[in-house]
C-alpha cells in the first residue's frame, strides 16, 4: 500500500496523522493503531513525513488539521475491525 492510500484508509477509520517537528503523531480510535500499523508508520515514516508536510504547504493557518482533531474529538467512534494495512 502506498503511504498515500494508507494516509487515505487510517483517516477513513478516524486516525488523525501530524507532524510535530520531525515526528509523527497520531491519534486514532481504540483498536486501529495495531502493530501492523505502527509497523507501517516506522518502514515509511519518511514518505509520510513528506506527504504530511507538502499537504501542510497547502494548509498553512492548519484549518485542516484543527478540523480534523475537532471532528476526532467530538465524535464516539466504535471499535475499528480489521486494520488499515
Amino acid at each position: 500500500m502506498s503511504p498515500t492510500a494508507f494516509l487515505a484508509e487510517l483517516r477513513r477509520r478516524g486516525g488523525v496523522l501530524r507532524l510535530e517537528g520531525d515526528h509523527l503523531r497520531c491519534r486514532a480510535p481504540h483498536g486501529v493503531m495495531t502493530e501492523k500499523v505502527i509497523g507501517y508508520l516506522r518502514r515509511h515514516k519518511a514518505a509520510l513525513v513528506a506527504l504530511l508536510a507538502a499537504e501542510a504547504a497547502t494548509d498553512p493557518d492548519g484549518l485542516r488539521l484543527r478540523t480534523a482533531v475537532t471532528l476526532f474529538d467530538g465524535e464516539i467512534v466504535g471499535d475499528m475491525v480489521g486494520d488499515p494495512t
